[in-house]
């Protein structure tokens, strides 16, 4: 799994996975995204609004939980 900045094209964070590892388990995706956000910097990552995008393997209630209070805590 990999996260990148989409305007500027940046790596931001990846883990590899088993090639048996399940679709829908939102432990891997929510490392990833974690990772990822701590990359950008605090001036753009508190207080802009940030896009988060995934194949259909991070639609999962937990990963969109996960998502929604990263957004309220900043």
């Amino acid at each position: 799994m990999l996260a990148f900045c989409d305007n500027t094209g940046e790596f931001l964070a990846a883990t590899l996975r088993r090639g048996n590892a399940g679709s829908n388990t939102a432990a891997d995706h929510i490392s990833v995204l974690d990772a990822a956000l701590m990359q950008i910097p605090d001036a753009h990552r508190h207080g802009s609004p940030i896009l988060v995008r995934a194949d259909t393997a991070g639609c999962t209630q937990e990963f969109l939980a996960h998502i929604r209070h990263c957004a309220n805590r900043h």
